[in-house]
């Protein structure tokens, strides 16, 4: 039983030993080989006027109090190519907050924008927008 117990302590320690001294794996980046580049595609059923902006979003723009529009939302902002400084400084400027930038499943960012800022967003993004959308929590089945 003794005997058994120090082989399973000794290769308790020879497995933490080894992560200590292994290398960490490696991970893909744009500059590798290796990196796929998203695929992103336009959200048709939620921005039907291909305008960049949820169709969702627009409707509380357009209902929303001058009061409630000055409120700040979560959105999520998705472009066509990475993002550059010059877009996150647009999002701040617009009194943005940035919490999350995202580029290997699609490329963009998240932050709290006021509803009112959104269309001066869309209009400074231009092209590069894919779609602006309410950031949700995810809904499980």
């Amino acid at each position: 039983m003794k005997t058994r117990a120090l082989a399973i302590l000794l290769s308790m320690m020879l497995v933490f030993s080894l992560g200590a001294i292994l290398p960490p794996p490696a991970q893909a980046s744009p500059e590798d080989n290796n990196f796929v580049p998203p695929i992103i595609t336009h959200p048709d059923e939620i921005d039907q006027d291909f305008n960049g902006i949820e169709d969702a979003l627009e409707s509380k723009i357009m209902t929303y109090s001058e009061e409630e529009l000055e409120e700040p939302i979560a959105v999520i902002v998705i472009l066509k190519q990475p993002y550059t400084e010059t877009d996150l400084d647009s999002f701040l400027s617009l009194d943005g907050g940035i919490k999350h930038t995202y580029e290997r499943v699609t490329y963009g960012f998240a932050g709290n924008i006021p509803l009112s800022k959104i269309n001066e967003l869309a209009t400074s993004l231009g092209d590069k927008l894919n779609i602006i959308k309410q950031d949700r929590p995810v809904e499980t089945l």
